[in-house]
């Protein structure tokens, strides 16, 4: 086995599409439940989509890091999707991690991990970096950790939090919310920075909902996006006041955005307002977008939907 130093991380190009396809395949077969797409799916397409896949970052929505033995073989990559509509065009999502298990333990991860956050900070518009992992995969939870050391912002550290919520450890959860409040007592700047963050955090996970509210209704008037409609919404259904959410759901719905967050978000608001139906067909796409899209809403999502009588 090559020595940790002599592994190379670098920007794939569509002249890897080989070796990543391979890798691509081999991470799909093994963790079919980590992954939104399909194997044997996968496997059928032609080598032209697995060049444009690595096509630059001025032809293509994604990059994609890899991790490479001498000689040239890879173990394992990461990428970044990225928004190009320019309402969300501040958010990008971490897809695709993987090093292969007899390369694990190595810090390869880590440093996949800090490749994709340095091509994130080069996107001078970029807000918010999603990441998503299951509750039980201790190795991302190490990951997510790392994440919010090289960047401590709300959404990521109030995703960590519920991470470790979901596997019973109240305290560091607790931990990484307090941290999120003390982000936003600092400086009034980081209300403006993060405003929709903090909003979205204290309707998930409580606090002055007032003034959650005005934060989201400030954020709303200075970016009129979907996103902010999406925050008003969610505060809202918070609040109680589903009628009210229902007209910042539909507007933050408008644009069809392949968001799971959105969707959920709209799936409960309709289930607090009766409509079963609808409640239905919004969880469902919001699961079938990103099956875990949240430690503890994703969950939710399918509990409702199992209790909506849909998911079967």
């Amino acid at each position: 086995m090559p020595n940790a130093a002599a592994i190379k991380v670098a920007l794939l190009t569509p002249s890897d599409a080989d070796e990543y396809r391979r890798v691509r395949l081999r991470a799909l077969a093994e963790h079919p439940e980590a992954f939104r797409s399909d194997a044997e799916e996968e496997a059928a397409r032609p080598m032209r989509w697995w060049q444009e896949r690595l096509a630059p970052r001025t032809e293509s929505s994604a990059a994609f890091v890899g991790a490479w033995t001498a000689p040239r073989r890879l173990i394992g990559t990461a990428g970044l999707l990225f928004e190009n509509r320019r309402k969300v065009c501040h958010t990008a999502t971490l897809v695709g991690m993987y090093v292969m298990p007899e390369h694990a333990g190595r810090g390869i991860g880590a440093r996949l991990l800090d490749a994709c956050v340095d091509l994130a900070r080069a996107e001078p518009s970029l807000e918010i970096l999603y990441l998503t992992v299951t509750s039980t995969n201790s190795d991302a939870i190490r990951l997510y950790e790392r994440a919010v050391a090289a960047v401590p912002e709300p959404a990521t550290l109030a995703a960590l939090g519920d991470l470790y919520l979901a596997r019973g450890d109240e305290r560091a959860a607790g931990d990484r919310y307090a941290t999120v409040e003390a982000i936003a007592s600092l400086a009034a700047a980081n209300r403006q920075l993060y405003d929709r963050q903090l909003a979205l955090f204290r309707a998930d996970h409580g606090g002055d909902l007032e003034e959650a509210l005005a934060i989201a209704r400030e954020s709303l008037e200075t970016r009129r996006d979907v996103y902010g409609y999406d925050a008003l919404a969610w505060v809202l259904h918070a609040l109680g006041r589903d009628d009210e959410a229902r007209g910042a759901s539909d507007a933050a719905l408008a644009l069809g955005t392949p968001d799971a967050r959105l969707w959920f978000h709209a799936g409960m608001i309709s289930a607090a307002l009766g409509d079963e139906a609808r409640a239905r067909d919004e969880l469902e796409r919001a699961l079938e977008l990103n099956p875990s899209f949240g430690p503890l809403q994703a969950p939710l999502a399918r509990d409702t939907l199992e209790r909506l009588g849909g998911g079967g």
